[in-house]
């Protein structure tokens, strides 16, 4: 197909393939391996081939269609499949881009889910992380640090242009000292995507159980951490009357 049609062409049958009802059909709606219980060799086994599979098998690689596998397709057709996959998908699952730990953010910065050789970072056009402050700053300044392994996978995004990056750290208790070292940790990677054309937003969210969310943009903060953020942000949260009871913590 690839010697025979040009690739504006090719997209016009992806896109009648990956129609809503396929993509809500085929159970897809999630990044197959996140959390996958298969092992290497099985997983591949059934992504690459046209292999059904075993009853002891992965579920989630078994369930990846025929016609997304190279060794369905070929390797060429596969890979613009699984493209179309991920230009698609939020169509049905409009969350599957939001992010609760730096692990998933891992499996779809640096993970071929379905085996056909495609950086996913070339794809993939919107991030939300969400992450609390206290897991996000545990053992900051060591390699397997969450902070470390988050910053060092959204830098592996190379087309940062017009990518939307939301970055959502959580906190049960309002505490705002701990707000400096995460600029500190942050400021250099958000610079370089926004030098870059990426729109960012680095947002406090208060995690108690109220509705809605209450949120506070820290990205002016970290962009001019002298002035006085702090007091804006205890304004802010003071001023709601739902939080009388979730005053702001006496050493903040």
């Amino acid at each position: 197909m690839q010697r025979r049609l040009p690739r504006e062409v090719r997209d016009i049958v992806y896109a009648y393939v990956w129609d809503d009802k396929t993509l809500k059909d085929t159970r897809i709606t999630y990044h197959p391996k996140w959390n996958c219980s298969g092992g290497d060799i099985d997983c591949d086994t059934l992504v690459k081939t046209h292999h059904p599979g075993t009853v002891d098998s992965c579920p989630k690689h078994g369930q990846i269609p025929y016609f997304m596998r190279p060794g369905f397709v070929g390797d060429a057709s596969a890979l613009e499949i699984v493209e179309f996959w991920y230009k698609s998908i939020s169509r049905v699952k409009p969350d599957i881009w939001e992010l609760r730990t730096t692990d998933e953010l891992d499996y779809v910065i640096r993970g071929d889910a379905f085996s056909v050789g495609l950086d996913t970072t070339t794809v993939v056009r919107k991030l939300t992380l969400r992450l609390t402050t206290d897991g996000f700053l545990r053992n900051k300044g060591k390699d397997t640090s969450e902070s470390k392994r988050t910053v060092d996978a959204l830098l592996q995004i190379k087309n940062k242009a017009n990518f939307k990056l939301r970055l959502r750290l959580e906190q049960s208790y309002l505490q705002l000292n701990p707000w400096f070292t995460v600029f500190d940790i942050f400021r250099p990677m958000i610079e370089k995507f926004e030098e870059e054309g990426a729109d960012v937003r680095l947002l406090l969210v208060y995690a108690q159980d109220l509705k809605p969310k209450l949120v506070f943009n820290m990205l002016p903060a970290l962009k001019n951490p002298e002035s006085n953020w702090r007091e804006e942000a205890a304004r802010h949260f003071d001023s709601v009357s739902t939080l009388i009871l979730h005053r702001l913590l006496p050493h903040t």
